[in-house]
């Protein structure tokens, strides 16, 4: 969606959590849009929220917006990332490449 946003965006897309958190640290990206259920390199499920914590560590505010998106729209989920330091929490079936677009500029 950010593609057909924007031509100023630059997406980079990560196959695993470790994949994820290298290519944070190497390309220092404006925003970072993570997924609340990840695969983990040995094909088990990971939690959105464990990869958060690795992002943002104790910095606040972050050194970078962290998105989270789910088809799970709970606002337990919401809040818990949100608590975590997560700048918004989206729920996958509304995301628009408009709503998208905004949440990345705000």
């Amino acid at each position: 969606y950010l593609e057909q946003a924007s031509p100023d965006y630059e997406v980079h897309e990560a196959p695993d959590r470790a994949a994820g958190l290298a290519l944070a640290e190497s390309l220092n990206p404006d925003c970072v849009l993570l997924d609340l259920r990840l695969k983990e390199e040995s094909g088990r499920e990971q939690s959105g929220y464990a990869v958060l914590r690795e992002l943002i560590g104790e910095k606040r505010p972050p050194k970078r917006p962290v998105i989270m998106m789910s088809v799970l729209t709970w606002p337990g989920l919401q809040h818990g990332a949100k608590s975590l330091g997560a700048s918004q929490y989206l729920a996958k079936g509304k995301i628009t490449a408009a709503s998208l677009d905004q949440a990345v500029r705000e």
